[in-house]
């Protein structure tokens, strides 16, 4: 059987289509798969910030439709990119094992974050990221910067920036000679779905639908099912700082949820950690373990610092 998966034509786009590809030819030796590169909304425009880009999906959107119109026959996206009306739409959704959740500050050095140097500029195009740096170093300075993690790299050695915040499970992928410190989950949380892939296919493909089944894992896609529904329930995105990640312990039978905003003064945060038990019924838990968490959230003041949010372009 031959078929075509698609994806964004970066290099860590080819890798995370490798890796797909690798985890399909375990489960089907004899599959035969040719790879089509798309150019997406976010691709073409690498000036703007992406938390300034007013539409959903900018990294995902004319994959899928490439999908839908039946020109390639799955597509792989970086789950973060997805947003979850897509998860709940006429593709099937299937997510492989999770890389890295963490967030990474990359430097020449290998600075930590308490070292760094004041002053020190640091590149990200992230609002959660920016926000949350922000509140931890106020005397760092922030660099806008967009571009494959090769460029940003680059733009590094070349001194125009002293480090970068980078997703740890992209400089995994591409095999990325840098140094760099993991920052904690206890003040920089991660992005709903960071490290994980998304795997679409068409609903109505019922044979591509079974095949992609071997490839699923039920704890990587319990674990962004909960984050992207978390979002989805506070009405967050990405011209939003939010942070929420999701960590589900199969063996334990626990969930940890962390979850963080940071006010546009810098002079509040809202940090959630907890730790939830699930019983027989996994999905009526987690939904209760959702509701819980937006209750928390609301109860701390979460949703006045989103309005305080929305509706600004600039930081």
């Amino acid at each position: 059987m031959k078929i075509t998966v698609g994806s964004r034509g970066s290099r860590l786009s080819l890798a995370q289509v490798e890796e797909v590809i690798k985890i399909l030819k375990k489960a089907y030796p004899s599959l035969s798969v040719e790879v089509t590169t798309i150019k997406t909304r976010g691709d073409i425009d690498r000036e703007t910030p992406l938390y300034m880009m007013r539409e959903k999906g900018v990294f995902e959107k004319e994959v899928n439709k490439a999908l839908l119109d039946g020109l390639i026959d799955i597509a792989v996206h970086s789950a973060k990119d997805v947003p979850l009306e897509t998860m709940e739409n006429e593709l099937e959704i299937f997510i492989p094992v999770r890389r890295s959740r963490y967030d990474a500050l990359v430097s020449l050095n290998g600075w930590s974050l308490e070292d760094i140097p004041t002053n020190s500029v640091i590149g990200t195009s992230s609002l959660r990221r920016i926000s949350f740096l922000r509140l931890i170093r106020k005397d760092l300075r922030v660099g806008n910067i967009r571009g494959n993690i090769d460029t940003r790299i680059e733009k590094l050695r070349n001194g125009l920036y002293d480090a970068l915040i980078l997703a740890e499970a992209g400089i995994q992928r591409l095999g990325i000679d840098v140094k760099y410190k993991r920052l904690s989950l206890d003040m920089f949380i991660p992005a709903a779905g960071q490290g994980a892939l998304i795997v679409t296919v068409r609903r109505d493909d019922k044979k591509l639908v079974e095949i992609m089944k071997r490839i699923n894992n039920f704890k990587a896609y319990t674990e962004v099912f909960v984050e992207k529904k978390i979002i989805e329930k506070i009405g967050a995105g990405c011209r939003v700082p939010v942070g929420v990640t999701c960590i589900y312990d199969e063996s334990r039978r626990e969930v940890k949820i962390y979850m963080g905003i940071v006010n546009r003064d810098l002079d509040r945060s809202i940090l959630i950690r907890k730790t939830y038990s699930i019983a027989a019924d996994t999905w009526s838990d987690l939904t209760d373990i959702i509701d819980d968490v937006y209750g928390e959230f609301r109860l701390e003041g979460g949703l006045d610092i989103l309005d305080e949010w929305r509706g600004n372009d600039e930081f």
